[in-house]
């Protein structure tokens, strides 16, 4: 398909999903290819780890390849993070995969052609491969400007990654000049994302997503998100560091080809489109029920229950 970008895939212990993405990146065939791994947190995962870069250690196409292997265990948030400073600071532009995350060939076609779209528009500052609409028709172009950022296979440019910062030690500024309340649709957003944001600078969330998604909201940044889903997310289970839930709305995601890319012809976000992510993937439905009446009375049983639970394991 003649892939202009090139694609940055991380990688750690799981051979098996490896496998199925790594299958899809060698029928595109990038021309240039980074590969980034974590280190096992112990001896047994070790063997897991070597399993999976073996999968990548021969490449049968036409590729410039990179590796950056980690000798120890970092973790997702410093791992990711790290891995995305290194791959930005080789190459303007890049579209990235973990390797939980299975696209369809639309997706590399759909990043590689906005990528220079807009690479000089400032305030485009990503490309998503994921659409949480749940087969709602929102835009009848190809794609529409969110705010919010998806990371199950996403592209981006040096340029908007150089407002990442993994420590975040921007936040309280942010925080305490009433931002998050400026950036928000509603007081239930201006809730959840000072929460979240505030366990993310105390490092509290071992991620490096919400890092990103703050940078954006820092530069009142848009995220280009197509009309249908184009990457499904392979990894939830057991063996995941955050999607342990296999019966998940979110888990295996059907996706659908894109067919003609068309534009739309603003660069403006969908209101209503950013809403309803909010109250589907970032808990707003949930906080709206519990201001209700029926949802207080629900807290209340619950925390009932929790305290008689423990009154009786007290001896």
């Amino acid at each position: 398909m003649g892939l202009k970008a090139p694609v940055a895939f991380f990688i750690f212990n799981r051979p098996h999903l490896t496998a199925q993405v790594f299958a899809v990146i060698r029928q595109v065939a990038p021309k240039k290819l980074f590969i980034v791994a974590d280190g096992p947190r112990h001896a047994e995962e070790a063997v897991r780890c070597e399993q999976t870069r073996s999968l990548v250690a021969h490449i049968d196409w036409d590729c410039q390849v990179e590796r950056n292997y980690a000798e120890r265990n970092l973790g997702c948030r410093q791992r990711v993070a790290s891995g995305l400073d290194w791959v930005f600071a080789q190459t303007d532009r890049a579209i990235v995969l973990e390797d939980d995350c299975l696209p369809n060939h639309s997706f590399f076609r759909f990043c590689d052609e906005l990528l220079e779209r807009y690479q000089d528009h400032e305030r485009v500052m990503a490309i998503t491969g994921n659409n949480h609409q749940r087969g709602r028709e929102v835009t009848p172009y190809s794609y529409y400007f969110s705010k919010y950022f998806h990371c199950w296979g996403w592209a981006s440019w040096r340029r908007a990654w150089q407002y990442y910062d993994v420590t975040m030690k921007l936040w309280p500024e942010f925080r305490d000049g009433g931002y998050v309340e400026f950036i928000s649709d509603s007081k239930y957003e201006t809730r959840y994302w000072l929460q979240k944001f505030e366990q993310m600078y105390r490092g509290q969330i071992d991620t490096w997503d919400y890092a990103f998604m703050f940078a954006c909201f820092s530069q009142s940044g848009l995220v280009a998100t197509p009309r249908v889903n184009l990457v499904t997310n392979i990894g939830f289970g057991a063996e995941a560091t955050h999607t342990h839930n296999p019966h998940s709305p979110l888990a295996n995601m059907p996706t659908q080809e894109l067919g003609e890319i068309t534009h739309p012809p603003f660069i403006a976000r969908n209101l209503a489109a950013d809403q309803f992510v909010f109250d589907q993937v970032f808990d707003g439905a949930k906080l709206r029920q519990q201001d209700t009446l029926w949802g207080q009375l629900q807290h209340l049983k619950y925390r009932l229950g929790r305290f008689l639970k423990n009154r009786r394991q007290t001896p």
